[in-house]
């Protein structure tokens, strides 16, 4: 398991969290530079998952903290670059994962996969029109390669 986050608290706690349940073997933490903020910053060029999970920032706006990089995501930068590196980072029949809790931030999300040709689905009966702009819990959607075969 590799896990990133450019907060040092976060990977601390994961690091905290991991020691407290005896799941320190097989995870790989790495700390993410505010200079360079992209999805897959601290990821080699070879490496492939069978799952990448993220709880992206929901809201565009631009950070003004390293704290805020959890809440804002200025043009939707960190979503872009995740889409952009899946094909790299993502064995075939392997599956993205990631909680919004906005609804403008799904419909974004929603069209820029579709843009790159991935598909989506949202893992969540709720329907989004019934929903506040910011709503907690998050809702899941699931991103996926598109199978081969299948028209890009």
């Amino acid at each position: 398991v590799v896990a990133t986050d450019i907060n040092p608290n976060a990977i601390r706690c994961a690091a905290y969290n991991a020691r407290e349940l005896g799941l320190e073997s097989g995870l790989e933490l790495r700390l993410v530079s505010p200079g360079a903020p992209g999805a897959f910053a601290v990821v080699g060029a070879q490496e492939r998952f069978d799952l990448i999970l993220s709880n992206p920032p929901w809201e565009d706006q631009p950070p003004q903290s390293v704290a805020e990089f959890a809440l804002y995501d200025r043009n939707f930068a960190l979503l872009k670059s995740l889409l952009a590196g899946l094909r790299e980072h993502l064995n075939p029949d392997g599956r993205t994962l990631l909680a919004y809790g906005c609804v403008s931030a799904i419909h974004r999300l929603e069209s820029l996969a579709v843009e790159e040709g991935f598909t989506t689905r949202r893992l969540d009966d709720r329907d989004l029109s019934q929903l506040p702009e910011v709503f907690l819990p998050g809702m899941l959607i699931e991103v996926r390669l598109p199978r081969s075969g299948d028209a890009r």
